[in-house]
């Protein structure tokens, strides 16, 4: 005997939730400015969860970026959870790469950039439960020499963005921890200006 009748088939699908990161407002200064600030989002109150930002720091070609942490300090303490990282434009390849990642609550010191262009991005987890002020970074133009560790018998020193040239109006001093220098100079070329 046959049976006719309707089949009824119920599917249940599984429907995850995965949150992805919430684009936040870091506060900033103007980028094409010499000098200014980047803040996590709402600081000097707690940021929040998943959330992230980006901003892109171009100075002169003559200079470097120098980077500080000014007033309250304070991310998780697992880079891979929160961090504010830079990333360094490399002439070479064309692209940016990763040179620094700060997090915890440890101020980190100044940092000066190698490139004049940088980006710096703040991202933070979904796993805050405790709460976290961020931070306050400031930034300025500068111009640096590169020099070899100063504790040494002996070392380098450049001047600012060698072996290409030097901007101008840059003044810089670096202090070596001996008694007697010996200098000696392997490529010297300097504008046809009097020195006092």
């Amino acid at each position: 005997m046959a049976h006719n009748g309707i089949v009824l088939v119920i599917s249940l699908i599984a429907i995850q939730w995965i949150p992805k990161a919430v684009y936040a407002s870091c506060r900033h200064s103007d980028t094409s400015e010499d000098s200014g600030y980047m803040t996590s989002p709402n600081y000097p109150s707690e940021y929040g969860n998943d959330q992230t930002c980006n901003i892109e720091l171009p100075v002169d070609i003559h200079y470097e970026i120098k980077l500080w942490f000014d007033g309250t300090y304070e991310m998780e303490g697992n880079c891979q959870y929160d961090s504010l990282k830079v990333y360094e434009y490399n002439r070479m390849t064309e692209g940016y790469d990763l040179t620094q990642t700060w997090c915890g609550d440890d101020r980190p010191q100044p940092y000066v950039t190698i490139s004049s262009r940088i980006k710096l991005k703040f991202e933070s987890d979904g796993s805050n439960v405790n709460v976290y002020s961020g931070f306050k970074l400031r930034w300025k133009k500068a111009a640096y020499c590169r020099h070899s560790d100063t504790s040494k018998d002996s070392g380098y020193m450049t001047s600012p963005n060698y072996p290409s040239e030097y901007g101008n109006d840059q003044t810089v001093t670096s202090i070596a921890g001996i008694v007697r220098i010996k200098l000696g100079l392997m490529h010297y070329e300097m504008a046809s200006v009097y020195c006092q």
